[in-house]
């Protein structure tokens, strides 16, 4: 099972050509406290530039797969990728997904995001936010 939601990192770069592979975000697996239990990512993925938008990078990130029901905690943050003109977001945000059983096998996960404690901003596939 994957969740497809899609986040946004507000990034300060100037709007330029920076190159490829210049924003990469990762996923790291954490207790209840959001407190990292391994430096081994579970995902990374590139960020791209948002068009239009100075500031923001898009990226999409996916959970899972899961084989059973429960709350699944992650630290998301983005990799400084050293480009000196790019000033990397360093915040971190803590997701929770929650992974349900319909009661006949079907899974289904609702990832929450947060930063500051403050719920963060999720664009649906359709580009809606929740």
């Amino acid at each position: 099972m994957k969740g497809a939601k899609y986040y946004a990192s507000n990034d300060p770069y100037e709007a330029k050509d920076v190159g490829t592979n210049v924003f990469k975000f990762a996923l790291y697996p954490a207790n209840d406290k959001y407190e990292v239990t391994s430096q081994t990512a579970v995902a990374v993925v590139d960020g791209v530039p948002r068009s239009g938008a100075k500031g923001y990078v898009d990226f999409a990130m996916q959970f899972g797969p899961y084989t059973s029901a429960g709350d699944y905690y992650y630290v998301l943050r983005e990799i400084d990728g050293g480009v000196p003109t790019i000033s990397y977001d360093l915040s971190v945000y803590h997701v929770n997904v929650t992974v349900t059983d319909n009661g006949v096998g079907q899974l289904s996960a609702v990832p929450h995001v947060y930063l500051e404690g403050q719920i963060a901003e999720i664009r649906n596939d359709d580009g809606t936010y929740d």
